[in-house]
């Protein structure tokens, strides 16, 4: 019997820290976490071909974040199995390439947030004919929309959600709100197990975060 993964797992060299905080390797490391899984099953739900699948698998092994477990035969031939060595691993400071706490999260979040903007930037970013309006919403707060030479809202294509603004909220909302971002973003994991290897599945970005504070007006 294969012994469980150990506990945690503190990165001893650099190269452990960069596999760690690399944005592509996530997805697979995560797929590991939840168990033994083949080559074809990672690339199945991570959404990237099997030779890249292989890639990354390789060499979060030759960097010992992961192990091989044993094996499945399937058409007669075997097919290994890996999973991660721990369920939690650590990354010391002093092995990032950051100078700052505040540089290390920054680069852990572009990532992401680049990422968001390239989905979206095939429906507008080789537009030239954009304006942006700036008004009161529904609601009374200053949006600013993305809008056509009609003067008309950008309609938000379908799937897709993004918002970003800012609010002066007492402590009960503040609390409210955090608590159903986190309910929400549980959800959204929930559904993730359940419906990862469905036909119709489709790699999503998802963002949440609530904190007070003020964007720099200078």
């Amino acid at each position: 019997m294969v012994p469980p993964p150990m506990p945690s797992f503190v990165a001893q060299t650099t190269a452990q820290a960069r596999l760690l905080l690399h944005s592509a390797y996530g997805p697979a490391l995560e797929t590991l976490m939840r168990g033994e899984v083949s080559v074809a099953e990672v690339a199945k739900r991570t959404n990237i071909p099997v030779k890249q699948a292989h890639h990354r698998l390789t060499r979060l092994l030759e960097a010992g974040l992961i192990e091989v477990t044993g094996e499945r035969q399937r058409g007669g031939r075997p097919i290994k199995l890996y999973r991660a060595r721990a369920t939690v691993y650590q990354v010391p400071f002093a092995l990032t390439d950051a100078a700052t706490a505040g540089e290390l999260m920054t680069g852990m979040t572009q990532p992401y947030l680049k990422a968001s903007m390239e989905a979206i930037g095939p429906l507008f970013m080789a537009e030239t004919n954009r304006d942006v309006l700036v008004a009161l919403n529904a609601q009374q707060h200053l949006s600013m929309l993305l809008v056509g030479e009609t003067g008309k809202d950008t309609a938000e294509p379908q799937g897709r959600f993004g918002a970003f603004t800012q609010l002066r909220l007492g402590r009960e909302a503040r609390a409210e709100a955090a608590r159903r971002m986190r309910e929400l973003g549980d959800w959204l994991i929930t559904q993730e197990l359940q419906e990862a290897d469905s036909p119709d599945a489709q790699m999503c970005i998802a963002g949440l975060f609530f904190t007070p504070g003020q964007v720099d007006g200078k």
